[in-house]
């Protein structure tokens, strides 16, 4: 009988923070389909080949890997400590064993389907687990040959994004597109 009552005590905790997980990929999915750094990436740039945005999330998430944005992590996080403590912090945002894991899926969120509006699509967008209060995301244009749920063999543009949330509420955002060709 304890068993039962803390086994259903243990669901409902894990079901709460996957409702407060999701509100966040929500919010954040929803400033990404509104940023204008999307359609200038994948609409109005020289290489493009799209004239409309058509989002598919994935439900497939990433480890957490911020690689993309050490420099701004370090301004925003670190403002105040001395640069030998910024290196080591520089350092551990680099450390190569992170950027291994961050090619390996660790988990799946089915409730990410939510988010997913039309059957049509032409961007693929991955979040990363939540870690402190933050997420990465990544998007890129869909290639039908490659599939939905791998995000590692991309040519071309992408765009990476970080959110930190402040509670549910997003704090602060930080971009960067990369364009490989």
């Amino acid at each position: 009988m304890y068993f039962l009552l803390i086994f259903s005590f243990l669901i409902n905790i894990f079901h709460a923070t996957n409702d407060d997980d999701f509100e966040k990929y929500e919010k954040a999915y929803d400033y990404i389909v509104h940023a204008s750094i999307i359609e200038d990436s994948f609409i109005h740039s020289k290489y493009s080949t799209l004239d409309t945005i058509l989002i598919h999330v994935s439900n497939k998430l990433n480890n957490y890997s911020p690689r993309y944005f050490s420099q701004e992590i370090l301004e925003y996080e670190y403002k105040g400590f001395n640069d030998s403590l910024r290196k080591i912090k520089l350092d551990s945002l680099w450390d190569l064993s992170s950027l291994i894991d961050d090619f390996k899926r660790i988990d799946e969120m089915s409730e990410l389907d939510k988010l997913n509006r039309s059957e049509e699509i032409n961007l693929l967008l991955f979040f990363s687990k939540i870690s402190d209060n933050k997420l990465t995301a990544e998007i890129f244009q869909y290639r039908p040959d490659i599939g939905k749920k791998h995000n590692r063999y991309w040519s071309g543009t992408s765009v990476h994004f970080l959110f930190y949330f402040n509670e549910d509420d997003i704090e602060k955002v930080f971009y960067n597109v990369i364009a490989k060709n």
